[in-house]
């Protein structure tokens, strides 16, 4: 099923209105010939109504703990799983090693 235009600001007006003087999502529907469901839908979180959700998985390092590790491992010979406990990081060591090695900055070679 396809999906609608998503409401204009003067729209949205119109059905905080009708709202406020009692008119059922239906009767609101019909007055300004839309769906009874997006009535619905803006009625229930006016405030987010329209705003996408973010999709995906979260990143599992935040910035603060990609820096944190990049000053770790920057003047070190350690490994992937030192250089997280030293700067004091919760997370896999694939992780680390991944970061480390996007960094343009930081160049690690095996000996």
């Amino acid at each position: 099923m396809a999906r609608g235009k998503i409401l204009n600001e003067y729209e949205k007006g119109q059905i905080n209105a009708l709202n406020n003087e009692g008119f059922s999502n239906r009767g609101i529907a019909r007055k300004i010939n839309r769906s009874e469901h997006v009535v619905r839908n803006f009625l229930k979180n006016k405030e987010n109504y329209g705003k996408k959700k973010r999709s995906g998985r979260p990143h599992a390092l935040s910035s603060r703990d990609k820096r944190r590790i990049l000053r770790v491992a920057s003047n070190s010979s350690l490994t992937a799983r030192e250089i997280g406990s030293a700067a004091g990081v919760n997370t896999n060591v694939r992780n680390i090693q991944r970061l480390l090695k996007k960094s343009p900055v930081i160049k690690r070679r095996k000996w």
